[in-house]
């Protein structure tokens, strides 16, 4: 029974941090950049990019702003030092969870009646892509 009980906790921790782990980001920059010499941005739409529907735009454009300005840039609609757009490309994934039950402890081939049931649903995965571009020197800087 002990080991059983102990076989069940690794189980459910395993299978917790499976979850946890359910983002993964990654970033990619022009590390010679002195991102220190920036002091101002403008957002910019980029031809045939992919923009979501206008809530999570918003959700975007507010996550990013409140970044960027924790790193000290300012939003003006002119003459900024770099030009900031992003895309959007959302996948669509199955996912499928089982689970089982038993009558008694000793369910399955052992004895007792055993039933397992499971539901498939989809889940969207995305990729947010965000533009830095460098607009005195003309290039790309994330």
């Amino acid at each position: 029974m002990r080991v059983t009980k102990q076989a069940t906790f690794v189980a459910t921790f395993l299978l917790v941090a499976a979850c946890v782990y359910g983002q993964d980001v990654h970033h990619n920059y022009d590390r010679s950049a002195n991102f220190a010499a920036y002091k101002t941005y403008q957002w910019v739409d980029i031809p045939g990019g992919s923009v979501p529907d206008q809530l999570v735009h918003q959700a975007i454009k507010r996550a990013a702003e409140e970044q960027l300005a924790l790193k000290g840039l300012t939003k003006v609609e002119n003459n900024p030092d770099l030009y900031i757009g992003y895309q959007v490309a959302i996948n669509l994934e199955k996912s499928v969870s089982l689970w089982g039950t038993s009558d008694g402890p000793w369910g399955g081939p052992w004895g007792g009646t055993r039933s397992m049931q499971g539901q498939t649903s989809t889940i969207p995965v995305g990729i947010l892509l965000l533009d830095v571009y460098d607009v005195t020197r003309k290039q790309l800087r994330s």
